[in-house]
């Protein structure tokens, strides 16, 4: 088997060029780049064959965390008494490792680029929360090392024989602290209104787990569609087990 290309050699899509032009949008409106210099960069976004090519373009724009195209996925990501992420569009190694101590590490890979069909996310949590954002079609396989603590919302109890299907696999330690899993459905967002969130989906059901594990963590979940106008209307809504003993709210 040829060995895999390096993230920055990987090929361009049309959405990551159109997320490094909106970059350079944004520098030249708020004063970043110059019209040279947006007029010299943003032809050669349009044109660019590799991620490396896109990188290249906004490196000196914004953090390495809030690049359009993100190539250094393999750094680990650590939260010691705060919280950090990676999300967005980050080109994911066959290995990531998390550190949560008195804080919370989301990994979103939802927008990501897996370069492995079996990608192995090794935790270290203490006091901690990790949260694992993936999509359809992405099984979590939760292989960690509980002491008091817990590791939910995994969709395979074994990582799956069949290569076909993208694996994540939690492996390492978690101590008096908590894996969760989020399985994001097409369409769907969380919406906070005031003090409350709900998780909506449009045109579209959430599947059983899904459903379960929002009403379970006290989430509502409504269904709407467009269909019909461009405002969106209330087909569904499903609230969440009333805790014995909590008061209605006025």
């Amino acid at each position: 088997m040829p060995p895999r290309p390096a993230p920055r050699d990987l090929r361009a899509s049309d959405s990551d060029r159109e997320r490094v032009v909106a970059l350079l949008g944004d520098a030249l409106a708020d004063g970043r780049l110059s019209h040279d210099e947006y007029s010299e960069r943003m032809p050669r976004a349009l044109v660019a064959r590799t991620l490396g090519d896109l990188a290249g373009l906004t490196r000196d724009l914004a953090a390495p965390e809030h690049q359009p195209v993100q190539l250094d996925g393999g750094r680990p990501v650590a939260a010691l008494f705060t919280a950090a992420d990676r999300r967005g569009r980050w080109v994911v190694p066959a290995t990531v490792t998390c550190v949560a101590a008195f804080g919370e590490v989301v990994l979103d890979f939802t927008e990501a680029i897996l370069q492995e069909r079996h990608v192995v996310v090794t935790v270290h949590a203490l006091f901690g929360r990790v949260r694992l954002i993936v999509p359809s079609g992405v099984e979590v396989v939760m292989n960690g090392t509980d002491i008091v603590g817990r590791q939910r919302g995994w969709t395979a109890r074994r990582v799956p024989t069949s290569s076909e299907v993208p694996v994540i696999e939690v492996r390492g330690y978690i101590a008096a602290s908590e894996d969760i899993v989020w399985e994001v459905e097409r369409d769907a967002k969380l919406v906070r209104r005031g003090w409350d969130i709900t998780w909506v989906l449009l045109d579209t059901q959430p599947s059983a787990p899904l459903l379960e594990m929002l009403l379970k963590a006290g989430i509502p979940v409504e269904i709407r569609t467009r269909k019909g106008g461009a405002q969106s209307q209330l087909v569904t809504r499903h609230e969440p087990p009333k805790k014995p003993g909590a008061k209605p709210a006025h």
